[in-house]
Parts: structure tokens; C-alpha cells; sequence
């Protein structure tokens, strides 16, 4: 499909794109003579919101933000007239107006003291009432992790798809910088871990325990408050997102003994031992796993059941 004509469909269904996105793409799809249709769409989504962010066009959007107060009813409006995804627009504008509230007040020492003193105040008044003496000794500790932390806390994290890069890549290359971040976590904590570099191995990556056993390790990424058990579905150009091998597939404890989800905000760490992962959801709410945060005993787990 000619280039100016996909960009003339977008145009001329952009509002039903963002009012039922899989199903207009799906209408969408019928119309367009490739086996990958829908990543053509969602290619040129992207190559318009790349156009937009070097334009004149995104000081035009935040401008019409601003004016409307903030008025979040307004962002569809915004996002239909400049031929834009909803959702990435309120990803552009969170993130905007974060780094904007970050460059200019973060410099301030006095507002930083504060905050380190509020937040100390409110762990004291509702977790230490009696034990005072407990809070003086953690007193030190905690003051250190809020200083180094709130300035990572204000700016949202970790910068996510900073360059644009292509649709398709972007999404690749983080899922690669997830499972880096495993293994550098884990080589923090102590272990031998490393990288698999087989894409058909079924794992991403592998750790060494306590006693020398090598354990296949799964990884997850996420941006928001959950993640998926099930892989996600292969697409592209050249990939016919239809077939039954781009399925993605359901992780087991068939195909590895730790599952670890990956937050590409913040970098934490939720890990699940071999004897939990089919006990899972498909649908993992960090929340309701917060035992499992940053709990490299699971290791342990894995090790204890494979003695056994």
C-alpha cells in the first residue's frame, strides 16, 4: 500500500483509532493488501508522532493543554487534530510536564530538604509512634535512601524510547535492556548470571546458585503496575502476525525456573521460583506480589526443591 494513502487512512479514522483501537485496526486491516497490516499502521502512528515531536506541532498541542487547565477530556481532541494515538500523547504529556516541574525545581535545594523532612515525618507519625527509639536508628538510613531516591522518584525513572526509535525495535531493544538489567542485578546481589543469546533457547537468561546449579531464567518487562505471563506476539514487515508461530507463548515452569518481571521505570525486580510460576495469572499485579519484590531468596527456592 502506497505510503500517502495509509497516511490518508489514519487521517480520515484517527478518531475511531482512538476510540476502539483493535477493532478499527482490524477494519482497518481488510483494506490493506500485506500480511502484516496492522504493523504498517502502527508504523505510520509512530513516523506521525515522530514528525510531530520535531515540529512546530508539539508547542502547539501543549500550548492547547495548558489552555484547556489541564483538562485531561481534552487530550483526545488534541491528540484526533495532529493525527496522533491517544495514549502516546498522554505519555508525551506526562512526561513533559514531569521533566519540566524536574528541570526547574529539583535544582532547589530548600524544596528538597523539605520533601526529605515531610516524607521522614510521615514514616514516623504512621509506622513509629511508639517505637521511637527504633526511628532514631533507622533515622540515618532512611534520610540517606529518600536523598538519593526522590530526585529518581520525581522524574519518573528511567527514560523510555528517548531517541524514537522504529516502531517494532523500540520494543525489542527494551525487552533486550530488561534482561541486562536482571543480570546486572543479579551480579549486585552476588550471583554468576549471564545473558542467553539463543533466541529460540525459551529463556533469556541463566543464574548460578549456591550450589553450582545453572537455572534458566525467564524475563518480563513492564511499564505500569503489571505484567503478562504470556509472551507477546511476534510482528513486523516481514512476519505474519496471523500465523500460529508468532503466537505468543504462556511461560511455564516447563521452560525455566525463575520468572522475573522487570519494571523499565524504576528497574525493581519481581521474582517467582520455579514451584509458584503455574500457580500464576496471566496477568501479574505487582501489588499483589509484594513478597516476592526484590526477593533473591526465591533463588534459594529453586535450590532447596531441586535437592529435594
Amino acid at each position: 500500500m502506497a505510503k500517502e494513502n495509509l497516511k490518508m487512512m489514519i487521517r480520515d479514522n484517527i478518531q475511531d483509532l482512538n476510540d476502539e483501537y483493535l477493532k478499527t485496526i482490524k477494519k482497518l486491516s481488510t483494506k490493506i493488501s500485506d500480511k502484516s497490516p496492522r504493523y504498517l499502521i502502527e508504523t505510520q502512528l509512530q513516523e506521525n508522532f515522530k514528525q510531530f515531536i520535531n515540529s512546530e506541532n508539539k508547542d502547539k498541542a501543549i500550548n492547547k493543554f495548558i489552555a484547556s487547565s489541564f483538562d485531561k477530556k481534552e487530550i483526545p481532541k488534541i491528540a484526533n487534530s495532529f493525527y496522533l494515538r491517544q495514549t502516546k500523547l498522554e505519555k508525551f504529556f506526562d512526561s513533559y510536564f514531569l521533566e519540566k516541574f524536574f528541570k526547574s525545581k529539583i535544582k532547589n535545594k530548600n524544596l528538597m530538604n523539605k520533601s526529605n523532612k515531610l516524607i521522614l515525618e510521615l514514616i514516623k507519625k504512621n509506622y513509629f509512634a511508639v517505637e521511637e527509639d527504633e526511628f532514631k536508628f533507622l533515622n540515618k538510613q532512611l534520610k540517606s535512601s529518600i536523598k538519593l531516591f526522590l530526585p529518581f522518584i520525581l522524574n519518573n525513572g528511567f527514560k523510555t524510547d528517548y531517541v524514537d526509535l522504529e516502531h517494532g525495535i523500540d520494543t525489542s531493544n527494551q525487552g533486550d535492556g530488561a534482561e541486562h538489567i536482571f543480570v546486572a542485578k543479579a551480579m549486585i546481589a552476588g550471583f554468576n548470571a549471564s545473558i542467553v543469546d539463543v533466541g529460540s533457547s525459551g529463556y533469556d537468561a541463566i543464574i548460578e546458585n549456591k550450589n553450582g546449579n545453572l537455572l534458566k531464567v525467564q524475563v518480563k518487562s513492564f511499564s505500569g503496575n503489571s505484567f503478562s505471563r504470556k509472551g507477546r506476539d511476534r510482528g513486523g514487515r516481514a512476519t505474519d502476525s496471523s500465523s500460529e508461530k508468532s503466537k505468543g507463548k504462556l511461560v511455564t515452569s516447563s521452560s525455566c525456573d525463575i520468572l522475573a518481571g522487570i519494571s523499565k521505570i524504576s528497574g525493581e525486580i519481581i521474582l517467582f521460583s520455579k514451584n509458584e510460576i503455574d500457580l500464576l495469572p496471566i496477568n501479574i499485579k505487582r501489588s499483589d506480589y509484594i513478597d516476592n519484590w526484590e526477593n533473591w531468596d526465591k533463588i534459594d527456592e529453586v535450590t532447596l526443591s531441586l535437592t529435594n
